[in-house]
């Protein structure tokens, strides 16, 4: 079996796209601003000893508009799972913002800080007005990540290896370490350094302890030999190749 490793330095089902909400999954660290709302910012890392932080929404439009925050538990098994986060305080939950404002909302995670990162998401809604007879509002909904770093610096260990599923080449990624693990790009390489293209149609994020199968579109790639193959992939701290050995 092929394994490649890198170490980084420094049920309810996913939640998708719903008729009348456009869903948006944060993954960067710049303001995220979508039709007439901007939010910053769309990242939220608490330090171990830390507890509260804030996130401010911009009503950009010339109307007011009505936003809802709710938290929850953040799990991959291996896709998103969410769940009620009643160890997280968010205020205020649903206020109306005027237009051309501001809003700043409090956050406090009352979970205190483990060996490993703690993960949530904050689903920010905002409510449709009533709409005309015959036509429908579309709004937005943002889900943005929150991690509550460990109580001991820590990195993503992300192992690869590539194995068989049902016939099909699939491509896994094991995060082994204590923080999540950021995924964009993640691009297999053959001996003669042609690129295999790896689809990742969920989340971009590998949490800790968290171990996903990703399927490889040429399904020439079989179980043996490995060798000349790596990986290339954006982690969010630059550009990552990794070596498949036999």
């Amino acid at each position: 079996m092929a394994k490649g490793r890198i170490h980084r330095t420094g049920r309810r089902r996913p939640l998708s796209l719903v008729s009348g909400y456009g869903i948006v999954l944060a993954t960067s660290i710049a303001p995220l601003r979508a039709q007439s709302l901007s939010v910053s910012p769309v990242t939220l890392t608490l330090a171990a000893g830390q507890q509260a932080t804030s996130l401010t929404v911009r009503n950009d439009a010339a109307v007011e508009t009505v936003v809802q925050l709710r938290p929850f538990a953040w799990t991959q098994a291996p896709e998103d799972v969410l769940t009620p986060a009643d160890d997280v305080i968010v205020s205020p939950r649903i206020v109306t913002i005027p237009p051309h404002s501001n809003q700043v909302f409090r956050l406090l995670v009352r979970h205190k800080a483990t060996s490993r990162e703690l993960t949530y998401r904050l689903l920010l809604d905002q409510i449709p007005r009533a709409s005309e007879p015959g036509t429908v509002r579309m709004v937005l909904r943002l889900s943005l990540p929150i991690f509550v770093d460990p109580v001991a610096p820590a990195n993503p260990d992300v192992r690869f290896r590539l194995a068989s599923r049902q016939g099909d080449p699939v491509l896994m990624l094991e995060n082994s370490g204590a923080r999540h693990a950021l995924l964009r790009n993640v691009v297999l390489h053959d001996k003669d350094g042609a690129a295999i293209a790896v689809k990742n149609e969920g989340s971009q994020y590998l949490l800790a302890g968290v171990t996903r199968a990703f399927a490889i579109q040429d399904t020439s790639v079989r179980s043996a030999p490995y060798n000349g193959y790596r990986l290339t992939m954006e982690s969010g701290k630059g550009p990552i190749v990794v070596a498949l050995a036999r």
